[in-house]
């Protein structure tokens, strides 16, 4: 699961997380954590970089699609999986203060 999320980052500085949605890299995120940013950098959990324009966004969802300026394809760990949802429990991690 965890090659499948990525830090959001901008000037170094992480702002976000998102979910990698296919193998073109795509990304989808809260918008509300881009703060108004437009090019972003994604950190990929094997720590490569690329560079990230916002695709789509959606303000009544607080969703946006950011896509990777590279023509990289990222051949593991970035396909949906084989689960049905149903029966998926969905945990929230939270910084303890």
């Amino acid at each position: 699961m965890r090659r499948g999320v990525v830090l959001v980052e901008q000037h170094g500085d992480p702002i976000a997380m998102g979910t990698v949605l296919g193998r073109d890299g795509r990304v989808l995120t809260a918008l509300s954590g881009l703060a108004g940013a437009t090019r972003v950098d994604l950190r990929y959990a094997d720590g490569s970089m690329a560079t990230a324009r916002v695709g789509r966004s959606d303000k009544a969802s607080d969703l946006a699609l950011l896509v990777p300026q590279s023509a990289a394809v990222w051949t593991e760990g970035l396909d949906a999986g084989d689960a049905e949802p149903d029966g998926a429990e969905l945990r929230a991690v939270l910084p303890s203060r």
